[in-house]
């Protein structure tokens, strides 16, 4: 994997996030975490690349959340909809949540505005398509 250059803008410095390109697919992940555990406030994060930087990208985000009560719960962490809560055989419960956003294309530049919770995090993919004609 390489780290991969995004502006990226919140309100709170302990809101960060990182990103990175998948060499094997090709695909951009950002991780965003928010890890202030003295605010209750959600906050929207945008994430920002250049038109030429995201040519041959699908125009979107697929997105799963990781979210718990606060920062010190053993119960009730949830992996996109998903929890090992209640689970018998060490197998994820619930249904699988993923979130699709699309950008806004402005002065040659993709925003990505996601509003996330306290202490959570998410993961931000965007896809390379296999189709150019797409």
């Amino acid at each position: 994997c390489t780290v991969v250059p995004s502006l990226f803008v919140a309100s709170n410095p302990l809101v960060k996030n990182w990103c990175i390109k998948d060499q094997k697919s090709g695909n951009l992940r950002c991780l965003v975490i928010h890890k202030d555990i003295q605010t209750k406030k959600s906050l929207s994060v945008e994430i920002r690349w250049n038109q030429q930087q995201l040519k041959g990208y699908l125009p979107r985000i697929f997105i799963k959340e990781m979210t718990a009560p606060n920062a010190t719960s053993d119960r009730g962490i949830r992996i996109s909809g998903l929890t090992f809560d209640g689970s018998r055989d060490g197998r994820p419960v619930g249904s699988l949540v993923t979130r699709t956003l699309f950008p806004k294309l402005s002065e040659g530049s993709y925003s990505f505005r996601h509003i996330i919770k306290p202490v959570s995090a998410a993961i931000f993919e965007i896809k390379k398509q296999m189709d150019q004609n797409l």
